[in-house]
This record gives C-alpha cells, sequence and structure tokens, in this order.
C-alpha cells in the first residue's frame, strides 16, 4: 500500500501531542535470496515514492532506516514518553504495519538488540533514583487482544481466569478498567524482566505465509506510576516540578501497544480459526488515543502519543 494516512480524533479539552515515524526494516533471507530491493527513498524525514506524475512525498517526525537499531529509535521515540510518563503525563507508543514489518522486533527486540518493552526499564528506574523527594509506586500488566477477547497475560491459566476478560467500567484516568486484570509490583530491573518474560510465554504466536514468527493478537504493556510527593521535609521543595506540592499524589500510565498485522487473514493465510482483530477494542484499554493508520509494505510505523494534564490530588 504506498498510501500512508493518519487521523486523529479531538480530544475536547485534552491537551495531546502525537508524534508518527516509521520505520523501514532491512530485507530478511528469503527477500535478499530472491534479489528484492527495499523499493522506498527515505530522508529523515519522508518517505519518498516516484510516481508518473513525479515523487511524492509522505512527511513524517522522523524516518528511521534498515541500519538503525533499536536503541535509536527507543532513544527518539520511546524515551521521551517514557520521561513525561514519569512526570505524570499518561503516555502511549503503539506499532503499526503489515504482518513481518518489524513492531514486535521494535517493541521485543532480542538479547543483542533490546526492544522498547526493555529499554524503558533503565529509564525508569533511574528516574525513580534521581527524584528522592517522591516515593513511587510501579505496577506491571500485560494483556492481548485476540479474537474479540481479552486475555491476561500474568493471570494463572490453571485457574482459569485468565480468557475472556470484561471491561467491567470506564475510568476518564485509567480507560476502560478490567475486571480481574493482574497488576504485578515492580521496583527492580529483574521484577519487570520478570514479567515482561512470563507474559511473552502466554502471547499468541503462529506461523504465516509473511512471517515464521508473527504475533496474532493486540498486545498491551501498560506500566502504572503512583507518584507521591514526600512531606518529612528531608529535601528541598524547590526541586518540586510540575505542579507538585509537599504531600500531593498522582497517577500516570504508560502504554506500549504492538498491534497485530494490519493486513487480511487471506493474505497470511494463517490457519486454525478465523482471526478477528478488533483496534477499537484495544484502545478503549488506551485513554485518549483513537487512531487509524495505514503503512507501506516493509515498514512500521509508530505514533508516540503524550496526552492530559497529570492527575494531582493534594492531601
Amino acid at each position: 500500500d504506498s498510501k500512508i494516512e493518519m487521523e486523529v480524533e479531538d480530544s475536547g479539552s485534552q491537551e495531546e501531542s502525537v508524534r508518527v515515524f516509521v520505520r523501514i526494516r532491512p530485507l530478511n533471507r528469503r527477500e535478499l535470496a530472491e534479489k528484492q530491493t527495499i523499493g522506498w527513498n527515505f530522508n529523515e524525514t519522508s518517505m519518498l515514492e516516484d510516481t508518473p506524475n513525479g515523487q511524492k512525498s509522505y512527511v513524517f517526525d522522523h524516518c528511521f532506516g534498515p541500519s538503525d537499531n533499536n536503541n535509536k529509535t527507543y532513544d527518539i521515540v520511546g524515551k521521551p514518553v517514557v520521561l513525561k510518563a514519569m512526570e505524570g503525563y499518561n503516555g502511549t507508543v503503539f506499532t503499526y504495519g503489515q504482518t513481518g514489518s518489524g513492531k514486535t522486533w521494535t517493541m521485543r527486540g532480542c538479547e543483542s538488540d533490546p526492544g522498547m518493552m526493555v529499554l524503558c526499564i533503565r529509564d525508569i528506574l533511574e528516574w525513580v533514583k534521581s527524584h528522592p523527594q517522591s516515593n513511587y509506586t510501579l505496577k506491571v500488566a500485560y494483556l492481548e487482544v485476540y479474537n474479540e477477547e481479552i486475555n491476561d497475560l500474568l493471570g494463572d491459566v490453571s485457574k482459569g481466569n485468565s480468557k475472556n476478560l470484561k471491561i467491567v467500567s470506564e475510568d476518564a484516568v485509567r480507560g476502560a478498567v478490567i475486571g480481574g486484570l493482574v497488576e504485578e509490583s515492580a521496583t527492580t530491573a529483574e521484577d519487570f524482566m520478570s514479567i515482561l518474560k512470563k507474559g511473552e510465554a502466554s502471547r499468541s504466536y503462529a506461523g504465516t505465509a509473511m512471517n515464521d514468527e508473527s504475533s496474532r493478537s493486540h498486545v498491551i504493556y501498560r506500566v502504572s506510576i503512583e507518584t507521591q510527593v514526600r512531606d518529612d521535609a528531608s529535601f528541598d521543595a524547590s526541586d518540586l516540578t510540575g505542579g507538585d506540592s509537599v504531600g500531593s499524589s498522582r497517577l500516570s500510565y504508560l502504554n506500549l501497544v504492538d498491534l497485530a498485522g494490519s493486513e487480511r487473514q487471506k493474505s497470511t493465510k494463517a490457519e486454525g480459526k478465523k482471526e478477528r482483530i478488533s483496534i477499537r477494542a484495544c484502545w478503549r484499554w488506551v485513554p485518549s488515543s483513537t487512531n487509524s493508520v495505514r503503512c507501506p509494505k516493509r515498514a512500521s510505523l509508530w505514533a508516540a502519543n503524550q496526552c492530559s494534564y497529570p492527575t494531582v490530588t493534594r492531601s
């Protein structure tokens, strides 16, 4: 698909900042054996397409080439959102594109080239360490939306209560509230990695005609960040930022979303039960993030969304 479109719904009185990036993955072994080429020209901010009527340009906040690794893309795309979430803003990064375009690689990566879900841990913990004037409570939830069902990737499968969870209410700050969803506390890098590995073991993967190991569901990795400003007068109050005051508290969420392939099932030749994937069902759990996008072959598109003011309550 040579078109790239994005629509962002008006959020009314809320203040939003949405940035859109595109990443071109390198050719895989099969494509190299078939002597395929990338097929797109690009510069730092544009994808360029040659047409009978001349060259068309599609402008983004940044374009990443096949040689760019996950660390570079995280520093430009993910890190600003992570730091804003630590300040008390809801933040979301999601990947969108067809199967095999590099979405899950960008989010998960591997040991030698870790993805955004791993790289964010360092910045979260460094922030906590460098802000001793506040106490932080960090909790992680990990779920997937598959065949129109919400599954808890951290739930106890043996108890039979981790599948087909229901949305029980809507909350202005938290988004959709899912009944029975597990949130695990994390205070160290080891805690975060253990939770991530536990969730990965429960994800829905399958081989397709487009990818040997394809994520067949939408997946949301959410870190809730509860901040309580200490009131023991053991720090300089002038160090407070963002409208904080002694004794105030706030709650924010960091959402890292790995969407399933954007193409129709017949393109992937996926076997078994027909897969029905609802992006809107996924977005209900992500506050103030309703987007629809289309993206070219071999490229994944990210939207980084920093939304809403911090929720502050004073004791």
